[in-house]
């Protein structure tokens, strides 16, 4: 469907931001801007890995998957309350 639209919010933070950090990773964002640091979840760089190893063996991996939705679930999170800051700004 042609009729969805996407927003980048790592653009529209490194455009107003600029300058003010070292890196827009999400993380970094949610650190920097929000003033929140995630704690014990699965970091970026494993979420791939963890997601394949579970498709290879759901039953072995399923705790894999536990992490990786819950990983996802904080994008989404952080990513709402990002954007409410970026529509103050």
């Amino acid at each position: 469907n042609t009729q969805l639209h996407h927003i980048d919010l790592y653009h529209h933070c490194r455009r107003l931001y600029k300058g003010l950090y070292d890196n827009y990773s999400l993380t970094n964002i949610e650190e920097k801007l929000l003033k929140w640091q995630r704690e014990n979840t699965l970091p970026s760089n494993l979420v791939g890995i963890c997601y394949r190893k579970f498709k290879e063996n759901p039953i072995r991996h399923i705790g894999l998957m536990k992490e990786v939705i819950e990983h996802n679930y904080y994008d989404v999170k952080s990513l709402n309350n990002i954007f409410s800051v970026l529509l103050k700004e």
